[in-house]
């Protein structure tokens, strides 16, 4: 939607264009132009956007439903249980670097050099 510059006293004219919101938002716009109930441009655009964002028909939050808290408390038990598991394995195995066979054989003439 891109209003043109003109003066205050002078009709105002806003384009919308082909993106979906815009169509949407003239739709909510027309609407309210056919019901009258608007006093001004600026509570006209207000009114419209209102009703674009919070749409009646939107869900309010008490009827979405909770998840299952037992299901949640599993799962989250079930992670920490890894979780300890792969600290557990970390811990007993410290990661030790294995000696190349060659650098072993090689040693004694790299000390000698």
């Amino acid at each position: 939607m891109t209003p043109s510059k003109s003066s205050s006293s002078k009709p105002m004219l806003v384009k919308f264009t082909a993106v979906e919101a815009d169509q949407s938002l003239l739709r909510t716009v027309e609407q309210l132009l056919d019901s009258g109930s608007y006093a001004s441009f600026s509570d006209l655009c207000k009114a419209a956007l209102r009703l674009m964002l919070v749409s009646a028909d939107a869900e309010p939050a008490d009827s979405i439903p909770n998840p299952d808290l037992a299901a949640l408390r599993q799962q989250v038990q079930q992670l920490a249980e890894r979780l300890t598991q792969l600290e557990e394995k970390m811990q007993a195995a410290p990661a030790v670097a294995e000696v190349d066979p060659l650098l072993s054989r090689l040693a004694p003439l790299l000390e000698d050099f």
